[in-house]
């Protein structure tokens, strides 16, 4: 058995195995196990052609059993960390911000097991762990290109909508303005239309395009905590009422004028008072000049 370990140990570079094994453990912030670390120090020692195999004789099957396995870890884990630590990022990035629950939950129960204890002892190998974090990666960048393409046609597909509600969000603005004799820009809704005209626009992505990396690239767009597009309908009734209103306001105020002015013709003065009351065409006509004309019109 002590042969066998010797030969085996041999045919491997331990000292590149040793240095990838500690940039590993440095790299995710821990040091080499206590046990892992002796163990790989008998190897080396094993594994010196100068070396007198009698001082070892009195290991036992099982002792010699084990450090062979911890060098086949750590074999593995110099042939794998490079990989894992990749895995480790994006799966960090992911944990919390996945919308898919199961994608969700696998990924915090991967985020523990990238610990050089767990994956130099007897628990899994990092060839499996490997294993799992790439079927994770393929099942989570399917889920995410899918999500990303989808989400960019509907952005595509809403940017006329978006820039309609970003003009009628303008006029809104300055017609109550002008009513409550305030400053424009004051309310929330014409930022927040101009917060959707800044949403990235991106060309469909695959998978080769994205790597390792937890999002695209190009456009930075999240999984989970990108713009929800149910929102603009509520964006959209939200600028609709505050025009509507804007506007009805304003249509009272000027069909009051009227009939006051047209006391001794009430009937010309109620036709004229009906006339100016549909004011639907006001915001796409709010020059200067219009809205100097109102300011002054509804003193």
């Amino acid at each position: 058995m002590l042969e066998q370990t010797i030969d085996y140990i041999r045919k491997i570079d331990d000292e590149i195995v040793s240095a990838k094994v500690k940039s590993y453990c440095e790299t995710i912030g821990e040091k080499v196990p206590d046990n892992a670390r002796l163990k790989l120090e008998i190897a080396k020692r094993l594994a010196n052609p100068s070396a007198d195999s009698e001082k070892f004789q009195s290991l036992s099957a099982k002792e010699l059993s084990e450090i062979k396995k911890t060098i086949q870890r750590a074999e593995e884990l110099a042939e794998y960390g490079d990989r894992l630590v990749a895995f480790r990022d994006l799966i960090i990035e992911c944990d919390d911000a996945v919308p898919d629950a199961k994608l969700c939950l696998i990924a915090k129960d991967l985020t523990m097991r990238f610990s050089p204890e767990l994956l130099l002892g007897e628990s899994h190998s990092p060839y499996s762990l490997d294993a799992r974090c790439e079927n994770f990666a393929n099942d989570y960048q399917t889920a995410y290109i899918a999500f990303h393409n989808s989400w960019h046609n509907e952005r595509r597909r809403n940017e006329p909508r978006i820039r309609k509600l970003a003009d009628m969000s303008r006029a809104a603005d300055t017609l109550k303005a002008i009513l409550d004799g305030s400053s424009e820009g004051e309310f929330d809704w014409i930022a927040k239309t101009e917060k959707i005209l800044l949403l990235p626009l991106c060309e469909e992505i695959s998978s080769p395009k994205i790597g390792f990396a937890p999002y695209c690239p190009n456009c930075g767009l999240r999984y989970g905590r990108a713009y929800d597009w149910s929102e603009l309908d509520l964006l959209e009734r939200e600028i609709e009422r505050s025009l509507e209103n804007c506007q009805t306001q304003i249509a009272k105020k000027l069909a009051t004028d009227l009939v006051r002015r047209s006391s001794e013709d009430p009937l010309s003065g109620l036709v004229e008072a009906i006339n100016v009351s549909d004011l639907s065409k006001l915001p796409s006509i709010l020059t200067d000049d219009v809205i100097d004309a109102l300011r002054k019109v509804l003193k």
